[in-house]
């Protein structure tokens, strides 16, 4: 509901620099454009008792707290004279990896989808939103193979899969930051992705991620290699 609440609230301001008074009209809406999404899969009724109403005023909350960030995302943006809007949201994204296996070309599908892409001065942004909490930790990494390898850092993965994705598909993007806003950690405004404690080029995803989809894929190929379920996952 969160997402698609954000998606539906920033959707008249595409592509145009944000302005704190957007932010100021758009807080006027979160109410009603939140309940009609909550009322897609409750009624009424229900959204007003117990647990349900509960659910509705945290996430509601945390669509205010979002806001509130973003307001002084636009007056950092301002204060250095630069460009800050959303191009696009929601968008559905794809890329085939031709992958070397025992001497064989396969041709791997990866697709997602990315929340939000915008632009911050000369950068593109492609942004990841988490209703859960998500620290540092989690998008850093020592090695490319440990994204292929350690289950802790999924979240990694997913971001730089969808920035292999959005910089195949742009190459003229050179200037890129691929992150994630956690709802529950805002304080810490958008995690990046750091390989070593640098952050990740869009040059280092375009060369070393091939590599983690080929790991990746020889597992899943691979005879001698069983899957198990990850006994902490909630699903």
């Amino acid at each position: 509901c969160i997402h698609n609440t954000l998606e539906l609230l920033f959707e008249p301001y595409l592509k145009k620099n944000l302005l704190v008074q957007d932010i100021q009209t758009i807080e006027k809406k979160i109410t009603t454009v939140l309940t009609s999404q909550f009322k897609e899969y409750i009624s009424k009724e229900d959204l007003m008792t117990g647990n349900n109403l509960l659910t509705f005023e945290v996430a509601k909350q945390y669509v205010k707290n979002f806001l509130d960030l973003e307001v002084k995302n636009i007056l950092n943006a301002q204060n250095k004279s630069l460009d800050y809007y959303i191009s696009s949201q929601e968008n559905k994204i794809s890329f085939i990896v031709p992958i070397k296996f025992n001497n064989k070309s396969i041709d791997v599908k990866i697709e997602g989808i990315a929340d939000r892409i915008g632009v911050l001065g000369n950068k593109t942004q492609l942004i990841d939103y988490k209703t859960g909490s998500v620290v540092s930790t989690d998008l850093s990494f020592k090695s490319w193979d440990e994204l292929a390898e350690n289950p802790k850092k999924s979240k990694a993965l997913q971001l730089a899969l969808y920035g292999y994705i959005y910089l195949m598909q742009n190459p003229e993007i050179n200037d890129f930051v691929s992150g994630i806003y956690s709802f529950r950690n805002l304080q810490s405004g958008l995690l990046q992705l750091t390989c070593k404690r640098k952050q990740v080029t869009a040059e280092d995803i375009r060369y070393n991620f091939p590599q983690v989809i080929g790991l990746i894929v020889e597992k899943m190929i691979s005879e001698s290699y069983s899957f198990k379920h990850n006994l902490e996952a909630k699903y």
